[in-house]
């Protein structure tokens, strides 16, 4: 029995020592091949890539232009063009306004200044025949005064008597009284001429006014376009600033932008112009499209101006104009006041830049790739710009490497080797 105990004892070790022995032995090179780590990649290229910024607006009109009253008075005419999407042309009439009381004002104007033009052209012959008359007793000052000096002579000599020489001096006074009275009577007269001169201009404007007001009493639509915000009847009376109605021109359209302030120095390379303001690049393609059509309605577009910075948003606002037609259909798909539209910027091309998916992006701006020798490297990267689901980065990634789109496991660190499944590869076995 004990030899039979021995024997299975014997055995026992034989085979935990033949068990031990298999599994010091190593893995075959095949066998160590499938333990490695597969990672989905994708090429890594270099090339000249055209960003693209899409943004979101509301179309809008560039002339749309509040018709308000000129005048006060009460509508008596209303055109059947006052209503809510009719359209009109520049110098239809909209409105009429009574206008009596300034035809009444226009005629009373008119009166008071023939009135008034007829007292001036009096004043100034006036004026002459009173220049005539101090001419005159200028000439008779100037004879008395002369026979008074004779006069005053001879009666130093004895001649003339005292008698004489005072009747001499009072005629001599009656000449130069009578010469002053003439002078201050054509000066005032010639004042009153000016005074004249000047309510005929005061007349002449009160004239315009009138004028001015009955013009202003029939409302024309000041442009073409659409009819909106109408809010006007017969009978109503008007107060001058009263809104009538509003005229929108449909064919000077814009959109008002507002895009990222890095965004618009990057992508689109805004900067200033002469002054300190920023200039509109000249070069940049933009498409307009309606969001709820947008191969259908689609425009060319253009920046017409940078127009305001927004500090609060960090967005700069940019005013972009359709320009042509560039949807799927043969006619004319048109873009209408309050559509929302997408607002695609064709960036300044990059040269030599790449452009990878944003799932390769890994923890801080991390990027990994992968080696022809299916080693794993890690790169620190500096994104230029975002374009849809692609991150663009200008340098510092290996031509012929591929790239990680996936969040990396667990485990694995750069310098480890592991098994890279090319999906371009892959899309290629699988057609």
């Amino acid at each position: 029995m004990k030899k039979i105990v021995i024997i299975i004892v014997i055995l026992c070790c034989g085979g935990l020592a033949f068990l031990a022995l298999s599994l010091l032995q190593k893995a075959p090179p095949e066998k160590a091949g499938e333990m490695l780590r597969t990672l989905i990649t994708a090429p890594l290229e270099r090339g000249n890539i055209t960003p693209h910024l899409e943004e979101f607006a509301v179309v809008s009109s560039l002339q749309e232009i509040a018709i308000k009253s000129e005048v006060n008075g009460k509508v008596i005419y209303c055109s059947q063009l006052t209503e809510d999407g009719v359209l009109v042309s520049k110098g239809d009439i909209l409105v009429e306004i009574d206008k009596r009381d300034y035809e009444i004002a226009k005629q009373e104007a008119e009166a008071a200044l023939a009135i008034l033009k007829a007292d001036a052209e009096q004043m100034k012959q006036n004026i002459k025949d009173l220049a005539d008359m101090l001419e005159t007793s200028k000439e008779d000052y100037g004879l008395e005064e002369a026979k008074h000096k004779r006069i005053k002579e001879l009666f130093d000599k004895g001649v003339y008597s005292q008698n004489e020489l005072e009747k001499a001096m009072q005629v001599l006074s009656q000449k130069k009284n009578q010469h002053i009275s003439a002078s201050n009577i054509l000066s005032k007269q010639k004042f009153m001429l000016e005074a004249t001169l000047a309510k005929i201009k005061q007349a002449d404007a009160m004239l315009d006014r009138a004028k001015l007001n009955i013009t202003r009493s029939t409302i024309k639509a000041p442009i073409s376009g659409r009819i909106t915000e109408c809010d006007i009847e017969e009978g109503e009376y008007l107060n001058v600033g009263k809104k009538t109605c509003t005229v929108v021109n449909d064919s000077h359209l814009s959109l008002k932008v507002p895009v990222n302030t890095d965004e618009a120095l990057t992508i689109l390379k805004i900067f200033p112009g002469n002054t300190s303001w920023l200039k509109a690049p000249e070069d940049i393609k933009v498409t307009v499209q309606w969001l709820r059509n947008p191969d259908t309605c689609k425009w060319d577009a253009k920046i017409a101006r940078i127009e305001n910075y927004n500090r609060k948003t960090d967005t700069i606002s940019i005013l972009v104009v359709p320009s042509e037609y560039s949807g799927s259909r043969d006619r004319l798909y048109p873009l209408m006041p309050g559509m929302f539209c997408k607002v695609i910027f064709s960036g300044k091309q990059l040269k030599g830049a790449f452009k990878i998916p944003f799932s390769a992006l890994q923890f801080n701006d991390n990027v990994y790739t992968v080696d022809k020798e299916s080693v794993l490297h890690r790169y620190k990267v500096k994104i230029f710009a975002t374009d849809d689901d692609q991150v663009i980065i200008l340098s510092g990634l290996p031509d012929d490497h591929s790239v990680v789109i996936q969040q990396l496991p667990r485990g694995l660190a750069e310098g480890m080797k592991i098994k890279a499944m090319n999906i371009q590869n892959t899309a290629e076995e699988k057609r």
